[in-house]
């Protein structure tokens, strides 16, 4: 972070770049991730080395203790924890020596295929972000500087700052719960009907290329509408704004925008602040991004577009609805009532009201202007048509325009708080950095590394946070084993029951040519009037009764005997020997 003085202005302006403390939070959050990635391969690796000496049950609660100290370490190293650092780096280790001296020798030895080298990737790409985050956690407590409180250098963590997290659902009710279940139907529908389906093997590139698109296509298409009808539940579960305040006691934050905003605005966000992975598939609102962040410092309130007054409230502020000739008196009671108010700059005549307001009534060491993610010549307009309805205020916001991203009032001195890309990372950091200056939350922030004397109620407090983040990610890897273990199964099942050859077309054709052409270099013997006999009756045979869970099987065709079969179910062998018996007494008889 650079902090410098600007002048030319009849009062000094600060300037302020998070862009050090962006790129951070960034590096050590892919480490974060990347270390629950390494808990889940080494939760799987000790669950298939468990299964040799015990039950399936006891191994996989076995396993589940690794995903979920991942979890807990990858929690504290974002809100850096030196200790978790540590505990990080020797775990990294520990898995980089089973990755050099178990994973790699066997991969090599079987021979290096595609296969292994995504597997090989899968392995070692985790390692690369996890040593990545912990250097940038090491240069930077190696480089820190004396900072104030006021200053997001001295809290330049992602997590740790803010006291709250936004839930997922503020208020569970019954059209929430509906949407919920409703949200996994269409992936549901689509995996039944893959099911209901027979293998399909294709032997034309071109054709099997198509296949994989649409399938995957039609995947992502189902996982699309199953989270819209996920954040419907979302917002079938908010709650108005007098009803929020009522269950959340903190100091409100106000949030002032214009309505032609609730829907222009939108950028794509990244998974925090309550959102799930699936949801990065969808562009969330400006106003969401901005807003979930804002919850941890105190519910977000808002007034809503009397347009839209019966329809449902879109995810963002909790929203209260006003008769136009009282809506300015409940603006400024609001205003009143912020610990933070936070305006989105535009063109409106209701948004240059507000600010005015802030201005007057003295609100202005609480207000913070943001300036939303739109192409310059749009943000320059926008913020010239508010900086000409903030009287007395000398604003000099073209010293850094191309990378202003928002504007705080601090002791009536303007400081502009400025960052590289216009992402979700930056604004969360301009917001935090907005947050210390305007609020005691150094206070209320907890320690990033607790003493060893800490009071009773706080260590109890911080054990009981541990244990549920460690329970919620032992069941989140207990619900995919099982699901994952319940696909495998009816996977396999299916493919026991297709028969990829039994109708007629090229792909059989094909396939009955083959096994003609290897049945009769196996049985060369034969005469040649048998032997085309023979293996054209076996090849049909093979090819009505042929599972595709058994079609990867490399048989040796000889009439009356099983050579070279290795490792095959009874019922192949049955299968087998049958048509083979039959056709080999059939071709003699003619």
């Amino acid at each position: 972070m650079m902090t410098s003085e600007k002048a030319g202005s009849a009062s000094p302006v600060t300037e302020i770049d998070v862009s050090d403390t962006v790129r951070l939070r960034q590096r050590v959050s892919r480490a974060a991730k990347s270390l629950k990635v390494i808990g889940l391969l080494s939760a799987v690796t000790l669950l298939f080395d468990l299964y040799g000496y015990l039950e399936f049950l006891p191994a996989l609660l076995c396993a589940m203790l690794l995903p979920g100290s991942a979890n807990l370490v990858a929690q504290r190293l974002r809100s850096g924890s030196v200790r978790a650092a540590a505990a990080a780096a020797v775990w990294g280790l520990l898995w980089l020596g089973f990755v050099s001296f178990d994973a790699f020798p066997k991969a090599f030895k079987n021979g290096l295929d595609t296969y292994s080298f995504l597997g090989s990737l899968i392995f070692c790409v985790p390692l690369l972000f996890l040593a990545l985050g912990l250097v940038a956690v090491i240069r930077h407590r190696s480089a820190m500087v004396a900072a104030g409180e006021a200053d997001l250098r001295a809290h330049p963590w992602e997590e740790g700052l803010r006291v709250k997290v936004r839930p997922r659902f503020v208020n569970v009710n019954l059209g929430a719960v509906l949407f919920v279940l409703l949200s996994p139907l269409p992936l549901l529908f689509l995996w039944l009907s893959q099911i209901a389906q027979e293998t399909k093997l294709f032997s034309d590139s071109a054709r099997l290329a198509g296949y994989i698109l649409g399938t995957w296509s039609i995947i992502f298409g189902s996982i699309y509408w199953g989270v819209r009808i996920y954040r419907r539940a979302r917002r079938k579960a908010l709650l108005p704004g007098s009803a929020l305040a009522k269950k959340d006691p903190r100091p409100v934050v106000l949030y002032l925008r214009s309505f032609n905003d609730d829907s222009a605005l939108r950028m794509w966000a990244r998974t925090t602040n309550g959102r799930i992975l699936p949801e990065r598939l969808v562009r969330a609102s400006f106003e969401e991004v901005v807003t979930d962040h804002l919850w941890g410092y105190g519910p977000v309130r808002a007034i809503g577009d009397p347009r839209a007054r019966d329809k449902t409230a879109p995810l963002g502020a909790a929203r209260d609805y006003t008769i136009d000739s009282d809506w300015q008196n409940q603006v400024v009671g609001l205003m009143r009532q912020a610990c933070m108010i936070v305006a989105v700059a535009a063109e409106s005549d209701g948004l240059a009201w507000e600010i005015d307001a802030v201005v007057k009534h003295g609100f202005l060491p609480k207000f913070v202007l943001l300036l939303p993610p739109v192409d310059s010549q749009e943000r320059e307009a926008r913020l010239c048509f508010l900086a000409n309805r903030m009287a007395g205020l000398d604003f000099p916001f073209r010293l850094a325009l191309e990378r202003l991203r928002s504007v705080i009032f601090p002791e009536g001195r303007v400081t502009l708080i400025c960052g590289g890309k216009r992402n979700d990372w930056t604004y969360e950091a301009c917001l935090d950095q907005a947050a210390l200056a305007i609020l005691d939350v150094s206070r209320n922030r907890p320690a990033i590394s607790p003493s060893p004397i800490v009071p009773s109620g706080q260590l109890l407090r911080e054990l009981a946070l541990n244990a549920l983040t460690f329970a919620r990610s032992s069941l989140a890897f207990l619900t995919i084993g099982t699901f994952m273990f319940f696909a495998m199964a009816v996977n396999q099942i299916r493919m026991e029951n297709s028969h990829p050859y039994v109708h007629s077309g090229e792909e059989r054709d094909e396939f009955v040519a083959e096994t003609i052409k290897r049945c009769k270099k196996t049985n060369s013997e034969l005469s040649e009037d048998v032997l085309g006999n023979y293996c054209g009756c076996y090849a049909t045979r093979i090819a009505d009764v042929l599972t595709y869970a058994e079609l990867e099987a490399r048989l040796d065709f000889k009439p009356g005997i099983m050579a070279g079969v290795r490792d095959l179910e009874v019922s192949l062998k049955e299968k087998t020997k049958m048509a083979s018996d039959a056709c080999y007494s059939e071709a003699f008889e003619r």
